[in-house]
């Protein structure tokens, strides 16, 4: 398998854009409850996103754990 930056970005573009999106997810959010009459919507808001990006960067272990095993398959041809 020849290696170039086409094949790499192909099997990367997912990985970038979920990254991505986890931060906007929260701005969305605080912008929308900012227009909310009482500020206990925007606190409710903050803390849930507080408790999503713990357990987010608490699994991230198993996410980074497969992808070398996945890589070593791959790279082994037994797909």
């Amino acid at each position: 398998m020849i290696i170039n930056r086409k094949k790499i970005w192909e099997l990367s573009w997912p990985i970038i854009l979920a990254n991505f999106s986890i931060p906007l997810v929260g701005l969305v959010d605080t912008l929308i409850m900012g227009h909310m009459p009482s500020s206990n919507y925007l606190a409710a808001v903050a803390l849930g996103g507080i408790i999503f990006n713990f357990m987010y960067a608490g699994l991230n272990f198993l996410r980074m754990g497969t992808t070398g095993i996945i890589a070593q398959y791959y790279g082994q041809k037994k797909h």
